[in-house]
């Protein structure tokens, strides 16, 4: 294994600049902006959870207290 290691280091090395050598990617307005949206719906969702987990914890505590 260790031979076979070793053989293939200097390819993967003399390989690893190829992605640097190639064109940035254009940014596409439509790409931003459903990023944008995708994450502002993923924290509502994750505040609503939130809160209806807090809202059931202390409504399990006050009745605990009773």
């Amino acid at each position: 294994m260790s031979r076979l290691l070793k053989a293939i280091a200097p390819l993967s090395v003399a390989l690893m600049p190829l992605p640097a050598l190639a064109a940035p990617p254009a940014i596409d307005t439509g790409d931003t902006s459903w990023m944008l949206v995708s994450t502002a719906l993923v924290l509502l969702m994750t505040i609503r959870v939130w809160v209806c987990s807090m809202r059931a914890w202390f409504a399990r505590k006050t009745s605990s207290q009773r």
